[in-house]
């Protein structure tokens, strides 16, 4: 469950990096058609693009974390190697 969050997040912190690249975009070619000083749309894109890192970092650590379920099977594994080393 946990991988599936994480992919799902990661999607969408990736388009929201996406969309906010445009917002900056779309922010200098105002500024060069009508030298227009509002920096709204560039903050906004900024906030996003930082936004979209932090949850890109939160799904990729959900993506690589182990379920309890897969602990404890590499626990049960690996005492089942270390009993048949000492047989």
């Amino acid at each position: 469950m946990k991988k599936t969050i994480g992919v799902i997040i990661t999607i969408i912190s990736f388009l929201m990096s996406c969309y906010s690249v445009l917002l900056i975009t779309a922010s200098e070619f105002e500024k060069a058609n009508r030298y227009n000083k509002s920096d709204e749309l560039k903050a906004m894109g900024i906030g996003l693009l930082v936004l979209g890192v932090v949850l890109f970092t939160v799904g990729l650590f959900l993506t690589a974390s182990k379920s309890k379920k897969q602990k404890a099977m590499e626990m049960e594994l690996s005492n089942l190697k270390y009993a048949k080393e000492n047989q």
